[in-house]
């Protein structure tokens, strides 16, 4: 995408500019996934924009889940039942960041709670106009409707989001090459008990990423489905 826009328009084939017409205009994905960072909840997005009226900047409903499922930023935390946002509380309910997505290819699962396993299952959803426009329509984002993306639509606009991939990050070249890695992965045990390190405390599962020089992998990690 980068190197489209800086002039060199065979960087995208036509389905991909064809789903980058749908990004920027009938899918209306722009609007939340604005500037360089695709995010209006960057601080360049917020240095341009300021606040919005009635809500934090980059946040909204989606309709991904019932507003009392999950109040996202709406929620209060704490003995004090300090609010999570300092806007006005009716804006935020359900409301949650919205992100960038660059290399979102990679990124998996998608959406706040990780309900959605494929990059055509988040395209599918807002084509529809999310799972619960009508029990959230008192808060849901004005941008969330029905588009009536067509099948050809679809697959346009998840091959324009793929092509957000820097192929750097996939492969793991430098600059994102990095030292061997220890990973928290939780507790040790099963859904019933765990294991104890003998101070009361239990013993920490990690996972393993080897080091990789600058000159990457030859083959792109496994993702979460694999």
């Amino acid at each position: 995408m980068d190197q489209f826009l800086e002039g060199n328009h065979g960087a995208l084939n036509a389905q991909e500019q064809r789903g980058m017409g749908i990004f920027t205009g009938k899918g209306q994905c722009s609007k939340c996934h604005a500037g360089a960072e695709t995010s209006s909840a960057s601080a360049s997005s917020i240095q341009a924009n300021g606040l919005v009226s009635g809500g934090d900047t980059g946040f909204f409903n989606t309709g991904v889940r019932r507003i009392n499922d999950d109040l996202g930023i709406g929620a209060s935390i704490g003995p004090l039942n300090l609010p999570l946002s300092a806007a006005d509380p009716a804006g935020a309910q359900g409301a949650f960041k919205t992100p960038g997505l660059r290399n979102v290819e990679l990124t998996g699962p998608y959406m706040h709670n990780g309900g959605m396993a494929t990059l055509e299952q988040v395209v599918d959803f807002y084509s529809r106009g999310g799972d619960f426009a009508k029990e959230n329509a008192a808060v849901l984002s004005s941008r969330i409707k029905n588009l009536g993306l067509s099948a050809d639509d679809k697959a346009a606009l998840v091959a324009f989001l793929k092509a957000l991939t820097d192929e750097r990050v996939r492969l793991e070249r430098a600059p994102f090459d990095h030292p061997e890695l220890f990973v928290s992965n939780g507790s040790i045990g099963s859904t019933s008990t765990i294991l104890a390190d003998g101070t009361g405390n239990s013993v920490q599962d990690t996972i393993r990423v080897p080091a990789v020089g600058k000159s990457g992998v030859s083959a792109a990690p496994p993702n979460f489905l694999q």
